[in-house]
This record gives structure tokens, C-alpha cells and sequence, in this order.
């Protein structure tokens, strides 16, 4: 999903999951909102200014593994874990607004 500097490249409101993409070049590279939860394992977030940006509501959590997010509005307390996330060239890497548990530990900030 490359995307013209601008927008959003994938909106979802309900459950999604992404394995293996790319997303690039977006203002946001993919919007979790509502009663979603979306999951990105193995995926890239590059050259975007929020890669992920996570404002959902609902307590329907099925995995905890992220990269390139903006936590706005994270349902339930299971923190998020970043092992083994590479973030390069992105606006923001992780902007928590709402103070939810991550772990970088394992993380590559580049």
C-alpha cells in the first residue's frame, strides 16, 4: 500500500488482519477505529507520519504486536510488545496519547 504523501491507506472498523505488507507514504498508513482491532505482523510501516494509528473501543483484543502506531484509544490492559520492530524514516514511531503499557525492549529505532 503506497500512498501519495497524504491519507490514509487503510481505514478499518471492523477486525483485519495484515501479514507481510508495506505500508509507505501516507499521512496515516493504517486507522483503527470503532469497535476494530486490527493486527500487523510482519508487515512495514516507512515513510509515513503515523504508521498506525489505533483508536478503537472495543475489548476484542486477538494479538498485542505492532510497529509505527499512534495509540490514541487502546481497549483493555494487555500491553502492546514490540520485539523485533524496526522503525526508520517515519514521522512518529509510536505516539501513545493514552499512557497504554508498551515494550520496546526488543525494538530497533533507526
Amino acid at each position: 500500500f503506497v500512498g501519495p504523501g497524504e491519507g490514509v491507506g487503510v481505514s478499518a472498523s471492523a477486525r483485519i488482519n495484515f501479514t507481510g505488507c508495506y505500508f509507505a507514504g501516507w499521512r496515516t498508513g493504517v486507522l483503527c477505529y470503532g469497535s476494530s482491532w486490527v493486527n500487523a505482523k510482519s508487515c512495514t510501516f516507512e515513510n509515513n507520519a503515523a504508521g498506525f494509528h489505533f483508536n478503537a473501543v472495543s475489548d476484542s483484543s486477538n494479538d498485542h504486536m505492532y510497529s509505527d502506531i499512534l495509540l490514541e484509544s487502546v481497549p483493555g490492559d494487555q500491553a502492546l510488545y514490540f520485539n523485533g520492530t524496526r522503525f526508520s524514516r517515519n514521522g512518529t514511531d509510536i505516539d501513545n496519547r493514552c499512557g497504554h503499557e508498551v515494550s520496546i525492549a526488543d525494538a530497533i529505532f533507526e
